[in-house]
Order: C-alpha cells, then sequence, then structure tokens
C-alpha cells in the first residue's frame, strides 16, 4: 500500500499523482524482483534497475519532506500570529515579500 494518497502532495493534480503512484509501484515491484532474484542475477539487477528504482524512490522521498516543511511552517507560522490583533506585524516580520492591506486585516469588533 505504497500510495501517494496516502500523504499530503497538496501541489499535485490528479494526474500527476497518478504518476507518482504509478513509479513508486514500478520501483517497489523492481526492489521485490531483485529480492526474489537468483544470485547470479542480483548484482546484474543491482547494477541496472536498481539505481532507478532506488533514485525515483529517493525523488518520491524529497517531495514528501517538502511537503512536510511546508506543513510544519505554516504550523510555526499560525502559532506566532497568535491573536488576530498581532497577525499583521507577524506576517510583516516573519514574510517581508507577503504585503497585507489594511482591508485584509479584520478589525475585532467591540461588543
Amino acid at each position: 500500500m505504497s500510495n501517494s494518497s496516502f500523504t499530503p502532495f497538496s501541489m499535485m493534480g490528479k494526474d500527476q499523482k497518478a504518476k507518482i503512484d504509478a513509479a513508486i509501484d514500478q520501483s517497489l515491484a523492481v526492489m521485490e524482483t531483485i529480492l526474489d532474484a537468483p544470485m547470479a542475477a542480483k548484482e546484474n539487477l543491482m547494477k541496472t534497475d536498481f539505481k532507478v528504482a532506488n533514485s525515483t524512490l529517493g525523488f518520491v522521498g524529497r517531495i514528501l519532506q517538502a511537503e512536510s516543511a511546508m506543513v510544519q511552517a505554516f504550523t510555526v507560522l499560525a502559532d506566532r500570529a497568535g491573536k488576530s490583533k498581532d497577525f499583521k506585524k507577524m506576517i510583516s516580520d516573519n514574510l517581508p515579500m507577503i504585503q497585507l492591506s489594511e482591508s485584509a486585516i479584520r478589525k475585532p469588533v467591540k461588543l
């Protein structure tokens, strides 16, 4: 059950996820083939097919790390934002490339 549907590939569309799923499945099939192969064939498979499968799985791992880092970054930003009145200052201090207009900040309502 190694499927990218179980991971937050938020930047990918349905078609791209299907390609990643196929690459994962194909790479794992290569790994299983190598494990089941007789000793004489393993060395040859390790020099050829394993390198491609290993690179593919490494690529998927880097995508997962990037997704995880993005989620962690948003979590830290949300934690730093704290109260809504401090949100604009937190954004300007931590993300200078993002410009927030006055109308983008919701003013607290006094009751």
